[in-house]
């Protein structure tokens, strides 16, 4: 059974941004595979946004996540040497206005060793990393381009 979408309605700079991205973006059918033009993302910047800020600013968060991990794990080691019970520990960090880190700490944690010999590996102090990337205010607009596909999809596949 398909299912029709609702609300579908793209905000007009999302259609006329996605317009611009259709000629840089290639389906390869016999490889299925797909890929975008070296320059798609700085072609299409908003005016007055150069790569280089855009570098500047992604250089610092790669700089922030390695940085609040170690910091993180500076705590975390502490608080769990004084507190014995203290196995797993979290943190989220927001960077910017749509941006988050999200660290998790274990004191002990058994990793399988797939490579290896195989025995598993045991680390103290395991720091897993998460970086997320919301669509923040246009949430609602991922949301619709989602919803917008479904619909041409089931109209061009649909049998």
């Amino acid at each position: 059974m398909t299912e029709k979408a609702k609300n579908t309605a793209l905000h007009t700079e999302v259609a006329a941004l996605s317009q611009k991205l259709v000629s840089g973006i290639k389906v390869d059918a016999k490889t299925c595979t797909a890929t975008a033009s070296e320059t798609l993302y700085k072609d299409n910047l908003p005016e007055g946004v150069t790569m280089d800020a855009v570098k500047a600013i992604s250089d610092y968060n790669t700089t922030f996540v390695a940085a609040g991990a170690h910091a993180f794990g500076v705590v975390a080691t502490e608080a769990a040497k004084s507190h014995k019970k203290l196995e797993k520990v979290s943190i989220d960090i927001p960077m910017g206005v749509k941006d988050n880190v999200s660290y998790t700490y274990d004191r002990v944690k058994v990793i399988p060793n797939r490579f290896g010999n195989g025995e598993d590996v045991t680390k103290y102090g395991n720091i897993a990393t998460t970086y997320e990337v919301r669509a923040g205010k246009n949430g609602a607009q991922l949301k619709a381009a989602r919803a917008a596909i479904n619909e041409l999809a089931l109209a061009a596949l649909a049998k």
